[in-house]
């Protein structure tokens, strides 16, 4: 499997998603209360599980990105579609917030695919004894 930086997955040049300078302030970046983990292009290593809570940011549940109209800003769709590896074209019909909510509760597709490929050799292995026994 190939090893992907979460900076591979970042937009540029993204509008819409800022967090506003008072929730910054007020939820992100209180004193004494952790530190939200911010990434932009550039950052290496893989990013925090994506949670159906996402769109709460008083809970410090994610990650943000660095940019936007206000310095920090939510993932966007695309960006949360990629991680989980959807592709480009696949649609989500409901809101934003609904869809930081499905793509919580998801599953990586590499993830899926890997555990159906296990189950298929598994049960060709049990077809195979079945069929020597006979």
């Amino acid at each position: 499997m190939n090893h992907v930086d979460i900076g591979d997955y970042i937009e540029k040049n993204v509008s819409g998603y800022t967090i506003s300078k008072h929730l910054q302030k007020s939820y992100l970046f209180k004193k004494d209360d952790g530190k939200p983990h911010v990434v932009d292009q550039n950052s290496k290593g893989s990013i925090k599980t994506l949670v159906s809570t996402y769109h709460k940011i008083q809970r410090l549940t994610g990650v943000f990105v660095k940019g936007g109209e206000t310095g920090l800003r939510l993932l966007t769709a695309g960006e949360c579609k990629s991680i989980m590896g959807f592709p480009e074209n696949f649609v989500i019909p409901v809101s934003r917030t609904q869809m930081y909510r499905q793509m919580g509760n998801s599953v990586v597709i590499k993830v899926v695919e890997a555990i159906a490929n296990e189950i298929a050799s598994s049960l060709n292995s049990i077809k195979e004894k079945v069929k020597n026994v006979s």
